[in-house]
């Protein structure tokens, strides 16, 4: 969890009547959460920062060795391909635009602000940066951005204007239901990653009155076809996305906006299932037709772009897995055949990617660029969606959520907690897994997790007297137990 995101609560133990439909939060002033924040940005500069080595030789799969084996032995070597991807084992080389950014970082952070729209904008970008976890680099500078992105929000702040971002993400659940994901809806690590953006807004509206908003425009289309994912379960998946942020009243702060609203496809921003249906592929086909540059070469982008590249084994370390269970590779039984295939697809991402990436670089210009992808931080902030001790976390549509009775929310694939976990279901569907902590045995009751650690503890039953249940002396030790965990407990519908 970010140190933002635990300055959120003071107050561990909090009761709520019953019924409550929204929890208040308790002891948060903002001038205190901003003032603890800027205090932690040297500690986050070297708590964020990624030890990393070269990993020798190309990440494409031409350098993975081809001794004749089975096909499972094949997609272990895909993964291990790119495994120190995901370690945090990438040496970032410096090309020219990666020197001339940290010429210009440095020489940035050797000047003072003078003027207030100075110190306000250093204010709020050290909170944007505070978020994220880019790569290291030789002039130790946490985020390479900052040169790019601190103009856009000084004009933003000169006008008295609200600061946009943007995040393209959220696009299904894996194909890969088998062994990473619950199902193919979003669950609890969905809502954690919305509870994250919304409260990167609500650390700039602190210091900032016209505030801010993150604009979420699901890249799913963009490759869903390419994984044998049907466009039917993108569109349903974002609809429910969407229906989420609202229920959790993040309304004001988390926006939406489809490639086909960008693309000015159709004019309607609350597209049906049907209009989706009927639109998708001309959406998809002009994507690539208008808005990829016509001397893009993908494999030479691969070779030189570090932040292309740092994607690219991304790809190739969840394609290894994923296509496995993928109509894709449907009939494939040779590992080199299916070797071909994974890296086909990881081509055409990066190449769908650079289109997508310059359309809303082309329509949104002035918003603030994140990303769920690593990324040496030139041109975007590399933001971990629920982030991990150690490493940077996988996105929820790659993994569930394992909570812990320490109040841990672990993202890990289904296959590696399902022998020692239990799946936890809310409104019917698989919602996350939960450990099997004694802590939990607590009858009558129901556990209900929230961002950024917190726990509702729900009275469902009743006593041996047909009573509600109350909160007694043993009750309350339970309470403090949990406490010791998350940072937040909230019992609710007990009898006082």
């Amino acid at each position: 969890m970010s140190v933002v995101a635990s300055k959120l609560f003071a107050l561990n133990l909090v009761e709520v009547p019953a019924g409550a439909q929204h929890v208040q939060l308790l002891n948060s002033d903002a001038n205190s959460r901003i003032a603890g924040l800027e205090q932690d940005i040297e500690l986050l500069k070297q708590h964020l920062s990624i030890g990393v080595k070269e990993i020798p030789g190309s990440p494409s799969t031409e350098s993975v060795s081809s001794s004749p084996d089975s096909l499972g032995d094949d997609i272990q070597i895909l993964e291990s391909a790119a495994t120190s991807v995901s370690n945090g084992d990438v040496q970032v080389k410096p090309t020219a635009e990666i020197k001339a950014a940290m010429k210009s970082a440095v020489a940035a952070s050797k000047s003072k602000p003078q003027d207030p729209i100075d110190v306000l904008t250093t204010r709020i970008m050290s909170i944007i940066q505070s978020y994220g976890q880019n790569e290291s680099n030789e002039a130790n500078v946490s985020w390479l951005g900052a040169v790019k992105f601190g103009p856009i929000v000084r004009k933003h702040i000169e006008a008295n204007e609200i600061i946009p971002f943007v995040l393209p993400a959220f696009p299904w659940k894996s194909v890969n239901k088998v062994e990473k994901v619950l199902g193919a809806l979003p669950d609890l690590g969905e809502e954690l990653a919305l509870g994250r953006l919304n409260n990167l807004v609500e650390d700039v509206k602190a210091i900032y009155e016209p505030g801010a908003y993150v604009v979420i425009t699901s890249d799913g289309m963009v490759y869903n076809d390419l994984l044998g994912i049907p466009d039917v379960e993108t569109y349903r998946y974002g609809a429910a996305f969407r229906n989420m942020s609202v229920e959790l009243g993040y309304g004001d702060n988390i926006k939406f906006t489809r490639i086909m609203n960008l693309q000015g496809t159709t004019p309607n921003e609350d597209v049906d299932e049907e209009e989706y249906m009927a639109t998708v592929a001309d959406t998809r086909n002009r994507l690539m037709e208008k808005w990829l540059p016509s001397d893009f070469d993908t494999r030479a982008a691969i070779e030189n772009d570090p932040d292309i590249n740092l994607t690219y084994c991304g790809y190739m370390l969840f394609l290894g897995k994923d296509l496995r269970h993928s109509p894709i590779t449907a009939g494939i039984t040779g590992r080199n055949e299916y070797k071909r295939v994974v890296k086909r697809v990881a081509m055409d991402m990066i190449t769908r990617g650079k289109a997508f990436a310059r359309l809303i670089e082309d329509i949104l210009p002035d918003n603030v660029r994140l990303s769920i992808h690593r990324s040496t931080g030139i041109t975007k902030l590399s933001f971990p969606l629920v982030p991990q001790p150690g490493h940077f976390s996988m996105t929820p549509w790659h993994c569930s959520l394992a909570v812990t009775g320490k109040g841990e929310f672990k993202t890990e694939h289904a296959s590696a907690v399902r022998p020692h976990y239990d799946v936890v279901y809310k409104n019917g569907q698989p919602w996350c897994f939960r450990d099997r902590s004694e802590i939990w045995n607590w009858p009558g009751v129901e556990f209900d997790f929230f961002y950024p650690r917190g726990v509702r503890v729900i009275a469902r039953g009743t006593d041996e007297n047909g009573a509600k249940l109350k909160l007694g002396r043993e009750e309350m030790k339970r309470l403090e137990k949990l406490g010791r965990g998350f940072r937040t407990v909230l019992p609710i519908g007990f009898d006082m």
